[in-house]
């Protein structure tokens, strides 16, 4: 009797542990696209989970071969007892399938190792849970994890004492944490010119200071004190004297709410600055998610739309809870999101309201200076231009009803000849350059006139009021009409006097 082996794959049935090489995973994972102000706002997001209401940053870029620098963060928040210490330090320790509580920024339970980590190859923790008890101090070593794996160490890096002893925790008194990361192999601000590794360190704060005030400005705005350095951090919000539009709930939990920001010309032009924001306007406009409070996407379209001029100040804020995470596809980092496809044709119709009413409103101030030219009121205010827009586009037009272009087509033997100006001149207004940085583009018609200006408008207004005259109106009505056009109107208490 023989017998044969079953050696078919459907007949296996051994399976074998193949776990990762510690310091290999480790390694990729410090890759995972961090700049150092999301790693900050990750490692921020411990300590408001752990009700903090004062966390205060130090950044010291290595400065120098023999300088490894640090980074600290540093909360008042509730601290932690040895074994929860243990449990945040482990790798994926509070997964993202562990229900959470309202208020819990934290996601995959790897936020505190691969933020920190991406930045140095030292990271130590220290915490004390309640007033009198011993600090509790773990760290991660990168050298020591290539050597003997997933083994971690007891007591501080030798480079992270000083932090430590310098910050509040020294008294024992004092609860809370502070993360200290060493070695900063990847925060270098290194130059050949000292002025120049002193702009690249300036920089570097400027931009951890507006991401911050970015991404926790709810929770600034309720008290949270975050300080970089010795510089408070000053939020920034996104919804600034925006009109609230429209406000209605997808499913039981996310809430969306649509806004419109001012025209820029309705704002000075430090409010203009602000809102802004960090990353400008084109970047800011579209949907911006909050997850807890916590601004996670600070912009753009969803892919549902493209950018447009003409839609800057649409604005919509969506809150999500911690519990749809898995629904909205919450990346690693906190960064980005997917909806889920059920939402996706009611974000559509949210976004094309929400565009419409923008669209409104950046041209309404075009509609208010630029009225139609057939103008029957002849005391109606005339702007220089005309907006025209179409479906796709804007065309600007100047005004021929204009009391300026009136005494520009009589004093020419030719009126023909100043059409044909008029025409060359709209079509090569440098539209495109205006409207890539609005904010810094001066409106002379309302800038402040220098003595010569003044002469020069104050002529140009008595000759068009002369060729009202001309027209069959009387001195005050031509005065009335010319000091109700631009951009006579915007210097009326300058020029009134001088044109009787």
């Amino acid at each position: 009797m023989s017998s044969t082996q079953d050696t078919s794959p459907r007949s296996r049935s051994l399976a074998s542990e193949n776990p990762p090489h510690p310091f290999a995973l480790v390694a990729a994972m410090r890759s995972m696209g961090y700049s150092p102000p999301t790693a900050l706002a990750d490692l921020v997001d411990n300590s408001i989970t752990a009700a903090a209401r004062k966390v205060a940053i130090r950044v010291s870029p290595p400065r120098g071969t023999s300088d490894s620098g640090f980074v600290s963060i540093e909360d008042d928040g509730k601290g932690m007892p040895s074994d929860k210490l243990f449990e945040a330090m482990r790798w994926g320790g509070n997964g993202p399938d562990r229900s959470r509580q309202a208020q819990d920024l934290g996601r995959f339970g790897l936020g505190l190792k691969t933020a920190s980590l991406s930045m140095g190859r030292v990271l130590t923790v220290a915490t004390r849970h309640e007033r009198g008890a011993k600090l509790c101090v773990l760290r991660w070593d990168l050298a020591h994890v290539e050597k003997s794996g997933w083994e971690i160490l007891e007591g501080p890096d030798v480079h992270a004492v000083p932090a430590i002893e310098a910050s509040s925790l020294s008294d024992p008194q004092r609860c809370g944490t502070i993360v200290v990361i060493t070695q900063l192999d990847r925060l270098s601000i290194r130059s050949g010119h000292q002025a120049h590794a002193e702009r690249n360190e300036a920089a570097l704060f400027r931009k951890i200071a507006s991401h911050l005030g970015m991404v926790f400005h709810c929770f600034i705005a309720d008290g949270v004190e975050i300080k970089l350095g010795s510089t408070v951090v000053v939020p920034w919000d996104p919804f600034e004297g925006a009109d609230l539009k429209d406000q209605e709930r997808l499913g039981e939990k996310v809430a969306v709410t649509s806004f419109v920001l001012p025209h820029h010309s309705r704002i000075t032009r430090e409010q203009d600055g602000r809102l802004s924001g960090p990353l400008g306007w084109p970047a800011h406009q579209g949907f911006l998610v909050y997850r807890e409070r916590r601004l996670i996407v600070p912009g753009g379209w969803l892919r549902l739309f493209s950018p447009e001029e003409a839609c800057r100040l649409a604005r919509i804020r969506i809150d999500l809870p911690n519990s749809v995470d898995d629904g909205w596809g919450l990346n690693v980092m906190k960064s980005s999101v997917v909806p889920p496809s059920w939402v996706m044709a009611d974000l559509q119709r949210i976004g094309e309201a929400t565009r419409r009413q923008a669209r409104a409103v950046f041209n309404f101030r075009g509609e208010r200076q630029a009225p139609s030219e057939a103008v029957e009121d002849p005391l109606a205010p005339r702007a220089f231009w005309n907006q025209i827009p179409t479906e796709d586009s804007i065309r600007f037009r100047i005004n021929r009803a204009h009391p300026i272009v009136q005494t520009l087509k009589q004093s020419l033997r030719e009126p023909g000849a100043a059409e044909q100006f008029l025409k060359t001149f709209e079509r090569l207004l440098p539209l495109d350059a205006i409207l890539q940085d609005p904010k810094r583009t001066t409106n002379g018609a309302v800038t402040e006139l220098q003595r010569d200006d003044l002469r020069d408008i104050l002529t140009l207004a008595k000759k068009a009021i002369c060729v009202l005259r001309a027209q069959g109106h009387d001195q005050a009505t031509a005065e009335r009409i010319v000091l109700c056009a631009e951009p006579f109107a915007f210097h009326r208490a300058d020029l009134e006097p001088h044109l009787s």
